[in-house]
C-alpha cells in the first residue's frame, strides 16, 4: 500500500523539486525568477513574487539547486494562480519542450 488515501488520476505523477526557475512572459523580454515546487511530464508548479494571469504563456528554464540534474527548458501555459503571503503559487501546463 502506498499510504495515499486517494486514487491518482494523473497520467504522470508529480515529483517535488528543489530548483530555481527563470522565466519570461511571452511578449515581454524581462526575466523573472522563482522556486520550483513540483513537476510532472505535463505540468509545473512554482512560487514567484510576480503575479501571472491564467491563459498567459511563459518560456522557462528550471535548474536544480544541487546541479545533479540537467536544466529543463520548456514553454508553459498558466492555468492557476494562488496568492500566498507576498508570493504567488503558479500552476502551468507544459506545452513544449526545448
Amino acid at each position: 500500500m502506498s499510504g495515499r488515501s486517494y486514487v491518482e488520476k494523473r497520467d504522470y505523477p508529480r515529483m517535488s523539486v528543489k530548483a530555481i526557475i527563470t522565466y519570461r512572459i511571452n511578449g515581454d523580454g524581462t526575466m523573472y525568477t522563482g522556486t520550483g515546487n513540483n513537476l510532472s511530464h505535463s505540468g509545473i508548479q512554482f512560487i514567484t513574487e510576480k503575479e501571472l494571469m491564467p491563459g498567459r504563456s511563459i518560456e522557462f528554464r528550471l535548474a536544480s539547486l544541487d546541479g545533479k540534474v540537467d536544466p529543463l527548458e520548456a514553454k508553459a501555459e498558466i492555468l492557476r494562480v494562488e496568492p500566498a503571503d507576498d508570493t504567488y503559487v503558479i500552476s502551468g501546463k507544459i506545452v513544449e519542450y526545448k
